[in-house]
């Protein structure tokens, strides 16, 4: 299928709108501002520990890097198309149940902003047009 898509975003309603396969749904149930745990897991989708919906079971792959903050159409950034203004306090990426990314926002050496992965041992900086904004230091 030429639409199979693995996405959060937030809806005109200011809730969630959780994408996979080729099923769009909106949920208004919880509103994006605020703290939130998001839990992306195959066809379900989850917030702060309560199912918001179960997509219909799909099987599906995708050749192209998964991007946050925005989205990735066939291998371009759409960046200005979905703009995402977000904290990031964590993000973990599994494949089929094995952690492949566990990413942690810092600053490196040189004071640049970006994701640490400690699955792989390596910064990350913004590849966008964007720019990243650091938080207050945590020890």
């Amino acid at each position: 299928n030429a639409f199979d898509v693995f996405a959060i975003g937030s809806s005109d309603g200011g809730g969630y709108q959780t994408d996979y396969a080729a099923e769009s749904t909106v949920k208004n149930d919880i509103l994006c501002s605020g703290r939130h745990t998001v839990d992306k897991n195959k066809n379900s989708f989850t917030v702060d520990g309560t199912l918001l919906h179960t997509h219909t079971a799909s099987t599906f792959s995708c050749s192209y890097n998964l991007y946050l903050f925005t989205n990735n159409n066939g291998g371009t950034t759409m960046t200005g198309t979905f703009p995402t203004a977000a904290k990031l306090y964590s993000c973990k990426i599994y494949d089929n149940g094995t952690l492949v990314r566990d990413f942690i926002p810092c600053k490196n050496a040189v004071g640049e902003v970006g994701l640490y992965d400690l699955v792989n041992d390596k910064f990350y900086g913004n590849s966008g047009s964007g720019s990243f904004t650091a938080g207050a230091n945590v020890t």
